[in-house]
C-alpha cells in the first residue's frame, strides 16, 4: 500500500499557512496502520533498541506500538506539567511557534539504546529536544524514525550526526489560497509566515507587559 495515499492536508492549521499533515486516516485504516509499524520496527530491529521514545501526543499511538513490536519498553515525552515525577527538560522551536518537552529523570539508565520516534519531521525541533532529553540522561540515540519527513524544511540538519528514516517524504509544501487551487509554497515562504506569527505574539506579549506597568505605575490621581 502507498501511506501517502492515507494521510491527510488540512490546510490553515495551526496556522494560517501551515498544511497540516494528518495521519489519522492512516491510523485508522487496518492495513496502513499494521504496515506503517511493520516497516518502522523493521529498520528498527537492526539497531537493538531497548527503548522508544516518543513525543506527545501523536507520538505515543505509533510508538507504543513499535515498542510492543521490537520487545522493547516505551517512553514518554510530555509537555510541561504533564509528568507527576522529577523531570528533565529541552526547549524548542516548531514551524509555527515554540515549545518544550520534559522526561522522567529516571526514564533512562546511562548506556540505554533509544530509538527516538515521531510522526512528522517539519524544522526537526521537536526530535531535537527528545535527543537532547535522552542524551541529559546518558542514554544512546541508536536511531530516529518517522512516518511523514517534509523534507523542504532541512530537519534533517537539527539531526545531524544521528541515524535517520522516514516513511514518506514531501519534497514540496502546498498552501490553499482563497478562490483558487493550491499554489505551491517554498520553504522560505513558510519560514516568512512562521516569522511572522512569532513576531506577532511577542508584540502582543510586550503591549500586555506595557499596559501592566503603566497600571501599576500611573499617578493615583491618573488611575
Amino acid at each position: 500500500m502507498d501511506l501517502r495515499s492515507k494521510v491527510r492536508d488540512v490546510p490553515d492549521f495551526p496556522r494560517p499557512g501551515i498544511v497540516f499533515k494528518d495521519i489519522m486516516p492512516l491510523l485508522a485504516d487496518a492495513e496502513a496502520l499494521h504496515q506503517a509499524v511493520d516497516e518502522l520496527a523493521e529498520w528498527a530491529e537492526p539497531r537493538k533498541v531497548d527503548v522508544v521514545v516518543g513525543a506527545e501526543a501523536r507520538g505515543f499511538i505509533l510508538g507504543a506500538a513499535v515498542a510492543y513490536k521490537l520487545g522493547c519498553g516505551f517512553v514518554a515525552a510530555r509537555k510541561p506539567g504533564k509528568l507527576p515525577y522529577l523531570t528533565v527538560g529541552a526547549k524548542y522551536a516548531l514551524e509555527y511557534g515554540f515549545d518544550a518537552l520534559e522526561m522522567h529523570v529516571d526514564a533512562l539508565k546511562p548506556g540505554t539504546r533509544v530509538l527516538v520516534h515521531d510522526d512528522l519531521l517539519a524544522t526537526g525541533g521537536t526530535a531535537r529536544a527528545k535527543i537532547d532529553l535522552v542524551e541529559q540522561l546518558g542514554a544512546e540515540v541508536v536511531g530516529v524514525a518517522f512516518v511523514v519527513e517534509l523534507t523542504f524544511l532541512n530537519g534533517r540538519d537539527k539531526l545531524y550526526g544521528h541515524d535517520i528514516h522516514s516513511l514518506i517524504q514531501y519534497e514540496s509544501e502546498y498552501r490553499a489560497t482563497s478562490g483558487s487551487d493550491p499554489v505551491v509554497a517554498s520553504a522560505g515562504e513558510v519560514a516568512q509566515v512562521a516569522h511572522q506569527e512569532q513576531m506577532g505574539e511577542l508584540a502582543r506579549e510586550l503591549g500586555e507587559l506595557l499596559e501592566l506597568l503603566e497600571a501599576r505605575f500611573a499617578p493615583v490621581g491618573v488611575r
